[in-house]
Parts: C-alpha cells; sequence; structure tokens
C-alpha cells in the first residue's frame, strides 16, 4: 500500500472529507491521532479497531529534565538591539565586560551570535554549575560594564534561559 492509502488506517471515515493534499499537511505535522485532529503527535503505532478501548501511549507530563545546581549548563540570553545602538555599539560593550566576566567563578566560555533575520542575538555563557551562573548574575547588577553592555540592549525582548550540558 502507497500513498494517502498507507494512512488510511489513521484517518478512517475522516479520509473521504479531506483532500489528499490536507491529508499529507496533517500527516507531515502529525496532528493525526486514531482518525481525528488533535493537535497531538501521531503515533507510532496503528490504531486498533477491534471495539476494545485503546490505551494510548503514557506521557510523560515532567519531560523537563531538572537543571541540577551543581551540573554544567549554559546561559543563553536572546534579544535585539536597543534604538540608537548598533552592532558595533553592541559588541564593544560585550568586550568591555569580558575582563569581570572571566573572573567570575565558574565561568568557562561566551559567545555572542547574531544577528539573525529578525534582528535577534544570543548571548551563550557556559558555567561549570547553575549555582555559579545564578551568583554572577546577582553579582553583575552592581557591575558598572554590565550596566553599559544593557543599554545597547532592548530590555522588552530579552529571553533567559539556563540549559542542562547534556554532552
Amino acid at each position: 500500500m502507497t500513498g494517502i492509502g498507507m494512512f488510511s488506517h489513521y484517518l478512517g471515515p475522516m479520509s473521504n472529507r479531506l483532500s489528499r493534499k490536507r491529508v499529507l499537511v496533517f500527516l507531515m505535522l502529525g496532528l493525526v491521532w486514531g482518525g481525528q485532529a488533535t493537535g497531538r503527535a501521531a503515533p507510532t503505532h496503528p490504531p486498533v479497531h477491534d471495539g476494545q478501548s485503546q490505551k494510548r501511549p503514557t506521557k510523560n507530563k515532567d519531560k523537563k529534565m531538572p537543571l541540577e545546581p551543581l551540573s554544567p549548563c549554559l546561559e543563553i540570553v536572546s534579544f535585539t538591539l536597543a534604538s540608537g545602538h548598533d552592532v558595533a555599539s553592541l559588541t564593544a560593550r560585550a568586550k568591555g565586560i569580558m575582563p569581570w566576566l572571566e573572573k567570575q567563578p565558574g565561568f568557562v566560555a561566551r559567545t555572542l551570535v547574531g544577528p539573525d533575520e529578525g534582528g535577534r542575538y544570543l548571548d551563550i555563557v557556559r558555567w561549570q554549575s547553575l549555582t555559579e551562573a545564578q551568583q554572577a548574575a546577582e553579582k553583575a547588577m552592581a557591575e558598572p560594564a554590565f550596566g553599559a553592555f544593557m543599554e545597547a540592549i532592548d530590555e522588552a525582548s530579552v529571553r533567559m534561559q539556563h540549559l542542562p550540558i547534556r554532552l
């Protein structure tokens, strides 16, 4: 069985009402589950249609892996420039904070990349632990070079996260 026919077990009676193009779009987006568009990922196995209730695979409600305070992590901050600032201004201010940052316990490395097509930058800092990253963030607020760096950033656009390093 090839084409749409091989997916008919996911679509059931719905396959007659949908165009081939829509069916393919649903399947590519993973929106089909047991004959109903639900917004959930498609199962990896065909549904059972034997009149018995089918158990769906249990979901891990806590998919977010906890970040251990002493495990290595990346601090990823995305942002856009504040009005009146350009790439040269941002880069100079980012370099200005490096001497202070390099002295912080747990600091490993820093990379500033961007802008992307939407004008967003990423400031990526690797830390030996989440605890050290958080301590440095608290101290940074009192650091004049950090204040100068923040002046070049549109504060409303800032998104910050800490992610565990797995490999």
